[in-house]
């Protein structure tokens, strides 16, 4: 499998010459067609890193962009994975953070799911000590295991019970935000 080439100066984003932004993180899919990214991860606080997130469609030497929304960032945990691909290549996760530097908080942490096969997508609330830890599939389901010793419980998604939204039709930041109705 080669390297998959980003075209990172006409995506949007921060300057990354003026900010020497030179991180990006690619994770293909099993099957090599796709590829996840972060790219241009910067750190906002003191370990915390960011990257905007895009999905690719191969080939390698000349993807093209399939879904990549806007000002939507997505936290970096490395050096454990920061997106992890399911069911083969059909699903991939990246955890969504939203960040409202008006009010200096953390307004969402949502695992982030994208389906390759319908081309929809899908937010899950998770608990910021689940964030960045892998899920483990198991039947019509996915866990992300409590930590061992630790305290706290599972926590499980159904992906049949997600809510689905295809990938052209939704104003992102609307549906991350939850301005839009339930």
């Amino acid at each position: 499998m080669g390297t998959w080439r980003l075209d990172t100066e006409r995506w949007p984003g921060p300057d990354r010459v003026r900010w020497s932004i030179r991180r990006d993180l690619v994770v293909p899919s099993p099957d090599g067609r796709f590829a996840c990214v972060l790219y241009s991860c910067f750190e906002i606080r003191l370990g915390c890193e960011v990257g905007f997130l895009t999905l690719l469609d191969g080939p390698p030497q000349s993807p093209t962009v399939l879904f990549q929304p806007r000002d939507f960032t997505c936290l970096d945990f490395s050096p454990s994975p920061s997106m992890q691909w399911l069911r083969g290549s059909r699903f991939v996760t990246a955890v969504a953070y939203l960040y409202d530097s008006r009010r200096n908080r953390v307004d969402r942490l949502a695992l982030t799911v994208l389906d390759t096969m319908t081309r929809k997508w899908a937010l899950h609330d998770v608990p910021a000590d689940a964030a960045g830890r892998p899920l483990v599939e198991a039947d019509d389901e996915w866990i992300i295991p409590a930590r061992p010793g630790g305290g706290g419980s599972d926590v499980r998604i159904a992906p049949r019970e997600l809510p689905w939204e295809p990938w052209p039709r939704r104003r992102w930041l609307d549906w991350i935000t939850g301005a839009r109705r339930r």
